[in-house]
């Protein structure tokens, strides 16, 4: 059996020793400070939707970054309906100019007065789709209710014949087509909150 490296262990000890005390070094924040942003370039949203950014912002006394985008998202939902954007060289694929819009700012920062103000003819136009859809409902109800009353007594009349339901069925015709929902923009775009909607 051979004798344990005394040397080596006392070296290895003496180093440790001899070593320097190391302080432990504060925390380091999560997050880097971020340097100041870049003015919001508002000139560059236009002859008109450039003056609406400025009137939200002297309304609402909010930065005008996000007055911007509150006017941009607005002008945004207003022509999607209205035309596409047709992809450069080479593809020539029409494609909707739908654009997904997310502010992220402080609370306080008068987030959803920017929209408020931006958007009213968005809720205007709302409200003036449901004023229509409230008219076309009771119609709408009482067709379908009419029609499922009517496929079921054609199924019924089939008496078990394929065929013959089939084309009970066929002239029947489709069902009657609900009024469009009117809803331009969600209130709450969760999924839990569009589901509710729905309900």
């Amino acid at each position: 059996m051979t004798p344990p490296d005394v040397s080596g262990s006392a070296r290895v000890r003496a180093l440790v020793d001899s070593a320097q005390e190391l302080k432990p070094e504060a925390p380091r924040p999560l997050m880097r400070e971020l340097p100041p942003a870049d003015p919001f370039p508002v000139d560059a949203l236009g002859e008109v939707l450039a003056p609406a950014a400025r009137a939200v912002n002297d309304r609402v006394q909010a930065p005008l970054a996000i007055c911007g985008q509150s006017v941009l998202a607005a002008a945004n939902l207003a022509t999607q309906a209205h035309v596409n954007v047709v992809l450069p060289i080479g593809s020539g694929q029409s494609k909707p100019v739908s654009s997904y819009f997310m502010t992220v700012a402080l609370s306080g920062e008068r987030k959803s007065e920017c929209d408020r103000q931006a958007g009213w003819p968005i809720r205007k136009r709302e409200k003036e789709i449901r004023d229509t859809y409230d008219a076309e409902l009771p119609a709408y109800t009482n067709a379908k209710a009419a029609w499922d009353k009517a496929r079921d007594a054609a199924v019924r009349r089939g008496k078990g014949n394929r065929a013959a339901i089939k084309n009970a069925l066929d002239a029947l015709g489709l069902p009657p087509v609900p009024p469009l929902e009117p809803l331009l923009t969600c209130p709450e775009p969760t999924y839990e909150g569009m589901v509710k909607h729905r309900l």
